[in-house]
């Protein structure tokens, strides 16, 4: 079994979403609606994670805020991008954006690391890419402490 997995990455957003909401609350991270959409790609998962963060379930939609599926779309293009590129969004955007195809997004808010990728969209780019690197953060986390596990039983052998 992957040290990665599907519960784990679940585990990682729950542990990453208190902090999310915060930056959600920050002046300037958000244009509009307080609602990302995300995605997360990792070694050992069989498909991309997919879920949301509703910072304020009784809002009302904006007629000029685009539909939640539209973020999806957008979040599913920032996670193609960071696994092909190896590389955050706002790196690709801000430095190398000729590596962009056709029908993606001049968006930051994928984040990239050792082979994680995590991306959010619905607030401000920067906001969502610190999410993004926030569950990255919580993932490794949370694999390191699963090895320590591993390690103190004596399973020594990745299955």
């Amino acid at each position: 079994m992957p040290l990665i997995t599907e519960e784990l990455v679940e585990q990682a957003v729950a542990v990453a979403t208190p902090s999310i909401l915060a930056l959600l609350d920050i002046e300037g991270a958000t244009w509009g609606p307080k609602f990302l959409k995300g995605g997360i790609n990792a070694p050992g998962l069989e498909k991309d994670y997919c879920f949301e963060i509703d910072a304020a379930p009784n809002q009302k939609w904006a007629p000029d805020w685009k539909k939640p599926e539209f973020f999806e779309h957008v979040v599913s293009k920032k996670v193609a991008v960071c696994i092909r590129e190896r590389a955050s969004s706002s790196v690709i955007v801000a430095i190398k954006p000729w590596l962009l195809e056709k029908d993606e997004f001049l968006y930051a808010g994928g984040a990239y690391r050792d082979g994680i990728t995590a991306a959010l969209s619905g607030a401000k780019g920067w906001a969502d890419e610190g999410g993004g690197n926030m569950i990255i953060d919580a993932i490794i986390a949370l694999v390191q402490l699963k090895k320590d596990r591993l390690i103190a039983d004596d399973k020594m052998e990745i299955e």
